[in-house]
């Protein structure tokens, strides 16, 4: 097993017949009585000693590896087939009749004595001999010659001008030799392409029947030039030492190196085989290229040249032969194709659609072993990939919707698997183009015209709320001038009787003061004082109808606190009504005159101290002033009913009242 592959057991026989060469300048000769023919069709040339051997070789089995016969090169013309071995003066051509006679040349007729290649032509032909022949220097009508058909060009190794060698290039046609001189010594390949021009290297060079044009660019074809082969599209195929393998179509140059897949950049030679593919024999192997890409290991290692060139040949049965260091070898393809499976894949693809197939394969008998098989895949009836051992691949951003990849594998002998496999899987539209999505999406949108309606219904509730609360906000504002007209209106009137009060009371305290009993002056000066204190009243309703318009004004004066603490004591003695309540202050020596509204501290003095008597029932009630620095502070407290604490945040609230089991607090 190698390369690869596995191989069966050669087997051949031999059967040789004598030839002698001629001595003759233009045409050689054969005396013996023909060429022995063999069921294979390959005849082989090899020199024992000074005579010409030919060797028919049979084959008996489907493949065998070698044989002990010198490594040759032929060529087919419309007349037979010639025959030339490896270095030895001499080739050889089946009789061109019924004669039983073959015709030979050696060195005797001025050939050099390394013949390496012949090649054949539909018009005038071409042989491709390892180096540059020589023949004694004539003149010829060419174009007599190049008009002819089924003609033979033939060159040499190396050139001994001793021996009267001149190189060139020979011509052999209708039983005459021609020969043309050219400006190198050696020349190892030789081929024609469909237009009829003869291309020769190295350096590779083409002649159209009148001149000789040198290839310059691609400047490697300058260099050393192995093999030349014409394939079935006409296209010209180049094999060098060191750069690879070129191809020529007519207009374009195409280069293929190790990185394009060959085993080596030194190519020995090249076979054209019947189904189009090219192989090229290198010292790592032979290569083959199937019009995309080419594959190393094509042939077992026993196919691997070690520097002879022109050694690939195919017979007309398929078999490929290998010539290399005194034996022949036969490879024949094997016809199996190889099958193919998917081994990993999901049906269901994510977005964004990037989907990972794995496959495999086998081939028959493991002829090509598994690491060994090369694949080719595509997408949707798409183009096929080019092969390669790769046993997966990523199919990037593949769109929405059902695809199907299909793969196929190919074994070294290139037979693909005629019913790739076949996977189907489903990339999964984007979310927003999902079912569920546009369900998802649709009760969204019922919610957002719901919550809409929703909006807009309370948006109209509260329209009509606001509405409402503006006209009655517009009511309460007329209903609150009105008051605050009949509250300005009211006290109007009121301050005038009050004021006539006030007036009498003073001028009965000032002028009969001493026509009055001191109990009777008492009383004269509470009501003259509580009748200041109804006016203060008065005027406390106008305040609250300033208020309400935000047009309060605070008076500030410098007043007595004391006298306006034992004032507002007095006017609050009344309301006990007998109660034992005591009303008590603390005030302290020397206590500074305030400046302030007078008026308002009172006003809020007067509620605090009515307050403290009339919610307690006995015990007393206190009035204190606190100096502290600058300012002043005014306390009232009273053993009545007391202020719960949670009841606290709301005593400054309108017409709040709270009754609780009596226990001190400060308010």
């Amino acid at each position: 097993m190698d390369g690869g592959r596995c191989m069966s057991a050669p087997r051949f026989r031999l059967r040789r017949a004598g030839c002698a060469t001629s001595s003759k300048a233009r045409t050689g000769r054969c005396g013996s009585p023909g060429l022995a023919r063999s069921p294979c069709a390959l005849t082989m040339a090899r020199r024992i000693g000074r005579p010409i051997s030919i060797y028919g070789i049979t084959c008996t089995e489907v493949r065998w590896p070698g044989s002990p016969a010198a490594a040759m090169s032929s060529a087919s013309l419309a007349t037979g087939v010639y025959a030339m071995a490896r270095r030895m003066g001499s080739w050889t051509m089946p009789p061109p009749s019924s004669s039983g006679r073959a015709i030979a040349c050696g060195p005797s007729v001025h050939i050099t004595n390394r013949q390496r290649r012949l090649f054949s032509t539909s018009r005038p032909g071409a042989g491709s001999v390892r180096s540059i022949p020589s023949w004694p220097e004539r003149s010829m009508p060419t174009r007599r010659t190049w008009q002819r058909t089924s003609s033979l060009w033939l060159g040499g190794l190396s050139v001994s001008t001793e021996r009267g060698e001149h190189g060139g290039v020979l011509r052999y046609a209708d039983g005459e030799w021609e020969h043309l001189l050219l400006p190198v010594d050696n020349l190892y390949a030789i081929t024609q392409v469909p237009d009829g021009r003869i291309w020769m290297g190295p350096p590779l060079r083409n002649y159209d029947g009148t001149k000789w044009e040198t290839i310059s660019q691609p400047r490697e074809l300058t260099s050393w030039i192995q093999d030349l082969r014409t394939d079935d599209q006409g296209r010209l195929w180049v094999a060098t030492r060191n750069y690879g393998v070129f191809c020529f179509d007519g207009t374009n140059w195409s280069h293929y190196d190790i990185r394009s897949g060959l085993a080596d950049n030194n190519v020995n030679g090249l076979l054209v085989s019947a189904d189009g593919t090219i192989w090229a024999d290198t010292p790592r192997g032979i290569s083959r290229f199937d019009g995309r890409s080419w594959m190393s290991g094509a042939l077992p290692d026993a196919f691997r040249s070690s520097g002879y060139r022109g050694a690939l040949r195919q017979s007309p049965d398929g078999a490929v032969w290998f010539s290399e260091k005194g034996r022949a070898s036969r490879y024949f393809p094997d016809t199996e194709a190889p099958e193919t499976r998917i081994v990993l894949g999901l049906q269901k693809v994510s977005q964004p659609g990037n989907a990972l197939i794995s496959w495999s394969g086998a081939d028959p008998w493991n002829a090509t072993l598994p690491s060994a098989l090369h694949y080719s895949y595509r997408l949707d009836d798409g183009q096929w990939s080019s092969y390669t051992t790769g046993q997966s691949h990523v199919f990037l951003a593949v769109p929405s919707g059902s695809h199907a990849v299909e793969v196929k594998a190919r074994d070294l002998d290139f037979n693909e698997d005629p019913t790739p496999a076949r996977f189907r899987f489903d990339v999964l539209p984007p979310v927003w183009l999902q079912g569920w999505f546009g369900i998802l999406m649709l009760f969204l949108v019922l919610a957002m015209v719901v919550s809409i309606l929703t909006a807009h219904r309370a948006m109209v509730r509260r329209q009509e709320r606001d509405h409402a609360l503006t006209q009655r906000n517009r009511a309460l504002e007329v209903a609150s001038r009105a008051k605050s007209n009949f509250l300005a209106s009211m006290s109007h009137e009121l301050r005038t009787p009050l004021n006539s009060v006030i007036g009498f009371t003073e001028l009965l305290r000032t002028s009969r003061a001493a026509n009055l009993e001191k109990r009777q002056q008492r009383n004269l000066s509470t009501i003259h004082r509580n009748a200041i204190h109804l006016l203060g009243l008065i005027d406390q309703l106008l305040d609250l109808s300033k208020i309400e318009a935000e047009r309060l004004e605070v008076t500030p004066v410098s007043f007595d606190l004391k006298e306006l603490v034992e004032d507002s004591l007095l006017m609050v003695e009344p309301l006990r009504h007998g109660k034992p309540v005591y009303l008590r202050s603390h005030i302290p020596a020397a206590l500074p005159e305030v400046n302030t509204d007078r008026a308002k501290v009172g006003q809020v003095l007067l509620n605090l101290l009515s307050n403290a008597v009339k919610f307690t029932d006995e015990g007393e009630v206190r009035l204190s002033v606190i100096c502290s620095g600058d300012r002043m502070q005014l306390v009232v407290t009273d053993t009545g009913i007391g202020i719960p604490d949670e009841q606290l945040e709301t005593i400054f609230e309108a017409f709040s009242q709270e009754r609780h089991i009596p226990h001190l607090v400060e308010k």
